[in-house]
């Protein structure tokens, strides 16, 4: 197994459980509490053929807008944080606080 999700579920969407543990990791059920109890956000499990990063993901919606979109893998997880035009200059003054791998990929991403 290479580690990627489809892998382990080629043909039916796997539940949040199931997801939580091929992730094993503590940060991903805070950050499940977070989404959930704090934006009162529901996960959505959808199979992505992204050339980038194809498989099972994680999304959290509110009000039709994205949140984040959650890439689990074995022993661990990818989020992918919407930034919206409301949220984009606080987040430009978080930028010089971020490890420069943190910060190189924000920017990257925002090029797109």
């Amino acid at each position: 197994m290479n580690g990627k999700t489809k892998d382990s579920f080629p043909q039916t969407a796997p539940d949040i459980s199931q997801l939580g543990s091929r992730i094993n990791s503590p940060l991903f059920d805070q950050l499940r509490t977070v989404l959930e109890e704090g934006y009162r956000v529901s996960p959505r499990i959808e199979y992505s053929r992204c050339s980038m990063e194809p498989g099972w993901n994680i999304k959290y919606k509110k009000s039709g807008r994205a949140l984040c979109t959650i890439y689990p893998r074995a022993g661990f997880f990818t989020c992918m944080i919407s930034i919206g035009k409301r949220e984009e200059a606080a987040c430009q003054l978080l930028l010089p606080t971020l490890t420069p791998h943190l910060s190189s990929s924000c920017i990257k991403h925002q090029l797109r």
